[in-house]
């Protein structure tokens, strides 16, 4: 199945004529499937005091390690124990 994005303005009649006879192939075949797009919300902005930057410069610099397989290998063995 081939996948197409189609933006339809169903406020004009053809469109919304375009549109309904699209759902009513989705009803009766498998040749059309209509996918509701997602819609994402972003989070809002967040500042952060010189404090708190100060504490993230800090942590990057440790040198603590960023890869976490050997963490969940761990935790998976302990699971399956």
């Amino acid at each position: 199945m081939t996948t197409y994005t189609l933006r339809i303005n169903d406020s004009i009649m053809l469109g919304k004529s375009l549109l309904d006879y699209l759902k009513s192939l989705s009803k009766t075949n498998d040749f059309v499937e209509i996918v509701k797009p997602r819609t994402y919300k972003m989070l809002p902005a967040v500042t952060l005091t010189d404090e708190e930057m100060k504490r993230i410069e800090e942590a990057k610099k440790s040198g603590i390690h960023s890869d976490i397989e050997n963490l969940q290998a761990y935790l998976k063995s302990q699971y399956e124990n």
